[in-house]
């Protein structure tokens, strides 16, 4: 096993590699974001095992590397899933090395009597403990276009464009950001005013360049101290046009709306990052790892804002279904609600007394809306069938969610995915420019 300097080490490396190849991309306007996506292209690399995309800065690598390689393919897998699936990689090929990061370790419970503690199915059970210090793994992967014997990826159903654009303008309305439309030829966030100003819809070329500049303004507007607190946007405004912090800005708004993007199906216009390379190519020279950073902060922004037009919806539906049904208890037994200030994060409740425990593992915390959604799936089906997680370990499928501490309380030990995303602190005061300016009419 290799030793914590030797680890830093091939941290150091993998960051050197990657910088670099963004580096080149982003000289030759060929980077990701540098590139436009049409509306309801399929471009976020996935998982072949779970059909779920990549996250953060890995989903920045795969994208650059299929760029390089020339892969049609979204899917990429590692060695033992492609053959789970019956596949084989090609001789020759080699894989593409990403990262995983581990914030807690898995310990193996056992009873007062030192014996290991196991579940109905006779399986281990084990605790998540937060590591006092994340790490990262390094591991390889390889794109579907690299292996034989797999399934050509079917191609998306093209949606219908108004669609894209309803989830867009659900975005908008959602985000709590006032939208301003002026006349002219800027598109700009405003931080004094906390306000996105734009163009009149009619100056774009269509409508899917119009959501595409809002989502990467709303991505600025996610940095404001009541909402993300991003030190980028605060320092960026501060040092102005032109300096590293606003380029580190800039690079996190234009991944974001990137993501976003393909998350809604607007595609991506990336012709307002034009006077922004220099910039880019200066910090990532600097600080290889910044592109870590910088992916890990826009995949937060965008959660945060598709996160936010879910829970809209959720409380509109619940309005509606109250109005349906006047002075009656909805027959509602848990419900899902957004976890304070950690945006994109869920837990489960029960409707009908809030502050009554759910049983574990189904009351933690959750990471998409998604997550939350099939446990309380799972509890309902557990309950018609009579089942109940044994005491005083409520265990389920080898991973302990709650045990009894020795002060007498419950604790729990599920681990969320969204664990770094706190939010920080208070904001940088002294802000000397408050507008984000990010297009002029020559960059579109």
């Amino acid at each position: 096993m290799a030793e914590p300097d030797q680890y830093q080490e091939r941290n150091e490396r993998y960051h050197k590699e990657f910088a670099a190849q963004l580096i080149e991309q982003i000289k030759r306007g060929t980077a990701p974001w540098q590139k436009p996506w049409k509306p309801g292209e399929r471009i976020a690399p996935r998982s072949l095992s779970s059909d779920r995309p990549y996250r953060g800065s890995n989903t920045v690598r795969l994208m650059a590397v299929a760029a390089d390689k020339g892969y049609s393919d979204s899917r990429w897998a590692t060695y033992g899933q492609i053959r789970a699936a019956g596949g084989q990689i090609r001789k020759g090929e080699r894989g593409t090395r990403i990262l995983s990061f581990k914030t807690h370790s898995r310990v193996a419970v056992k009873g007062e009597n030192g014996q290991p503690v196991k579940d109905e199915n006779g399986e281990q059970v084990y605790r998540h403990e937060k590591l006092a210090r994340p790490f990262t793994r390094i591991y390889t992967v390889f794109n579907i276009e690299q292996a034989r014997n797999v399934k050509p990826e079917p191609k998306p159903e093209s949606g219908k464009a108004w669609q894209a654009h309803k989830r867009a303008e659900a975005v908008i309305q959602a985000s709590g950001v006032p939208v301003k439309h002026v006349q002219g030829d800027r598109a700009y966030y405003s931080l004094g005013s906390d306000e996105v100003v734009l163009p009149e819809k009619s100056q774009f070329p269509s409508a899917d360049h119009y959501y595409q500049t809002a989502l990467h303004e709303l991505g600025h507007a996610s940095g404001h101290p009541g909402r993300l607190n991003r030190e980028t946007l605060q320092k960026g405004l501060e040092d102005g046009f032109g300096s590293e912090s606003y380029a580190r800005e800039e690079l996190r708004a234009e991944i974001s709306a990137m993501m976003t993007g393909d998350r809604l199906g607007t595609g991506h216009d990336p012709s307002r990052g034009a006077a922004y390379v220099s910039g880019w190519v200066e910090v990532l020279d600097k600080n290889p790892q910044e592109i870590v950073n910088a992916s890990a902060e826009a995949q937060r922004m965008s959660n945060y804002l598709v996160s936010r037009t879910q829970e809209r919806q959720q409380e509109q539906g619940e309005k509606t279904q109250d109005a349906a049904v006047p002075g009656q208890q909805r027959d509602q037994q848990y419900r899902i609600v957004r976890v304070p200030h950690r945006p994109g994060t869920y837990r489960i409740q029960d409707a009908q007394d809030p502050n009554r425990p759910v049983p574990s593992p189904y009351g933690g915390m959750y990471a998409p809306r998604d997550d939350a959604e099939r446990a309380i799936e799972r509890l309902q089906q557990d309950q018609k069938q009579g089942q109940r997680a044994p005491e005083p370990v409520r265990a389920s499928r080898g991973a302990i969610v709650e045990s009894p501490s020795k002060l007498g309380r419950t604790e729990s030990f599920v681990t969320s995915s969204r664990d770094r995303a706190v939010v920080r602190g208070s904001g940088r005061p002294g802000v000397r420019q408050d507008q984000f300016p990010s297009r002029t009419a020559s960059e579109r």
